[in-house]
């Protein structure tokens, strides 16, 4: 049976790149409404690759054939690493640091691969920077101005707050579904912190009085001290690694297809991988879980007792609709940079932020001041120029334009 991507040309492309900008936009909807029950991100994060790796066979009914790339594992493990380190991002340093911090390492990263290292074809490459550095703009004036006010956003870390922005990032997982998780760690993350100031004021920050400022005030020291860290910087440390693993899990798609698994046919090696990554990531878990309970006595089946739960009859329909949705946006995704390469076809589908901020102004209403939604529309309108920017500077060069080279 033949493929109907036997003959594709950048036409399936230009199609895949707005559906797949839509699914990523839009995927989190149908999980808002799950953020009164304490699910554990990676819990939420296995419900989706769950389903990406259900759906992924469906590809034999459009005529694919089953084949495995180590390409494809490679892809997938990307995507789920750095999925994890933009969830740690997001609670360290907030939504709009981490989601601009990403967005902007995604599209260098798109830039570096796509333009520069694969030589993929533009009308001019001076030009085509210029409108990455735009598209860098708008998305992160886009991510800051959805963001909460600084007074929701100390609600945030509190749960004090009931709405709460929405974050759609295909490497990371909804910013939703982390209330519960927050909810149970809360308190002891703030013993921990007040121990870790206990133990720490005296060789790491003098005081003076009893206000602590809780910015400045180490969390992470590794090296006996040589190198710490506080929490707004390992946030963005977490943001930056989900930019550079979550951009460049594409990357791989452009050796597959000189081996011949680029397209629909990359698509069940990627979701395999994401499958073997997510259970490599829940067996170091549970390992880490088992030897610090060790520590404090405790025997391994109340490690087991106390592993995150399922929540398997209010998650079901949610998560497996996210997951349908992330999963359609992940195939299309793979159409798109197969096409339109990974500098232009990537960045493309960068406008997701778009698409999840009017999701937010219009329906949920979380984005809020007349000041506020104009930058914010100001920021999109950056980013749409960029957006089409790029799409000509394709265009030309496929039309038998001009090609600066580096």
């Amino acid at each position: 049976m033949p493929s109907i991507f036997d003959t594709c040309t950048d036409a399936c492309g230009w199609i895949a790149a707005p559906i797949a900008s839509l699914s990523y936009g839009s995927f989190g909807v149908p999980i808002r409404g799950t953020k009164h029950i304490p699910v554990h991100p990676l819990m939420m994060q296995s419900y989706k690759t769950l389903m990406m790796f259900l759906t992924c066979w469906a590809v034999t009914f459009l005529g694919v054939e089953i084949a495995f790339t180590r390409w494809g594992l490679l892809s997938g493990f990307l995507w789920v690493v750095g999925g994890t380190g933009g969830i740690y991002g997001i609670r360290m340093a907030g939504l709009a640091i981490a989601v601009g911090t990403w967005a902007s390492i995604m599209v260098m990263i798109n830039f570096l691969f796509g333009i520069v290292i694969f030589r993929e074809p533009v009308a001019d490459v001076v030009s085509t920077l210029c409108s990455f550095v735009l598209l860098i703009v708008g998305l992160v004036g886009m991510s800051r101005y959805s963001a909460p006010p600084p007074k929701e956003a100390i609600n945030i870390v509190g749960l004090e707050e009931e709405e709460m922005p929405q974050i759609v990032e295909h490497e990371a997982i909804n910013y939703q579904s982390m209330v519960g998780d927050l909810q149970r760690s809360r308190i002891v993350d703030t013993k921990m912190e007040e121990t870790r100031h206990d133990a720490e004021s005296t060789s790491l920050r003098p005081s003076t009085n009893n206000a602590v400022d809780s910015e400045n005030l180490p969390h992470l020291v590794l090296f006996s001290g040589r190198i710490s860290l506080t929490k707004r910087q390992c946030g963005i440390l977490g943001a930056s690694v989900n930019g550079f693993m979550t951009g460049g899990s594409l990357v791989p798609v452009h050796y597959a297809a000189e081996e011949g698994f680029g397209g629909a046919k990359f698509f069940p090696s990627m979701a395999c991988g994401a499958m073997l990554s997510n259970l490599l990531i829940w067996g170091v878990y549970f390992c880490f879980q088992a030897i610090r309970d060790s520590r404090r006595g405790k025997t391994m089946r109340q490690t087991v007792d106390e592993m995150p739960k399922p929540f398997f009859r209010e998650l079901w329909f949610p998560a497996s609709l996210a997951g349908l949705l992330l999963s359609l946006a992940m195939f299309t995704s793979i159409i798109t940079v197969t096409y339109l390469g990974q500098g232009v076809g990537n960045s493309l589908i960068q406008s997701k932020i778009l698409v999840s901020g009017l999701w937010g102004i219009f329906w949920y209403h979380e984005i809020k001041g007349a000041a506020t939604i104009a930058k914010w529309f100001a920021s999109a309108g950056i980013c749409m120029l960029a957006i089409i920017w790029l799409s000509i500077e394709r265009l030309e060069a496929k039309a038998g334009g001009h090609r600066m080279m580096i």
